[in-house]
């Protein structure tokens, strides 16, 4: 996998603060995390395990719950299923190490904020480059 001039400068202007954008910052500087009290924070990737619990919890009735289809997903990954990670581990392996260093730095906060492994998935990167690349 090759990765662009324009996508490593994308990336650079990011963590540079050149390019601003609430999708690419981090979730600290946006969402108020730790000066809020929520009482709920849902994982898209548990979604369908936790939002109907969530709706319970705000009083929805089991036949409005009856209704929703929670299996239903949006195809994001191009019909493969959603455990295919071929394409993010082809971009962030052919990130150059500082580059993919400074992000994980970059995002090591929101990650245990949101309880993530961003070690584990640097290390799956790493690995996946070893094997591929």
């Amino acid at each position: 996998a090759v990765v662009s001039t324009q996508s490593t400068g994308f990336i650079r202007a990011v963590l540079t603060g050149k390019f601003v954008n609430p999708h690419w910052r981090q979730v600290d500087q946006y969402c108020a995390p730790c000066s809020e009290h929520y009482d709920y924070i849902l994982k898209v990737e548990n979604y369908q395990c936790e939002f109907p619990q969530f709706l319970k919890t705000l009083g929805s009735t089991e036949s409005l719950l009856n209704r929703i289809d929670f299996e239903k997903r949006v195809n994001v990954n191009n019909g493969r299923s959603v455990t295919d990670r071929t394409d993010f581990y082809q971009y962030f392996a052919a990130l150059p190490d500082n580059l993919l260093d400074a992000l994980h730095k970059w995002y090591r906060a929101d990650c245990e904020l949101l309880d993530y492994n961003c070690e584990k998935t640097l290390c799956e990167i790493r690995e996946w480059r070893r094997k591929n690349l």
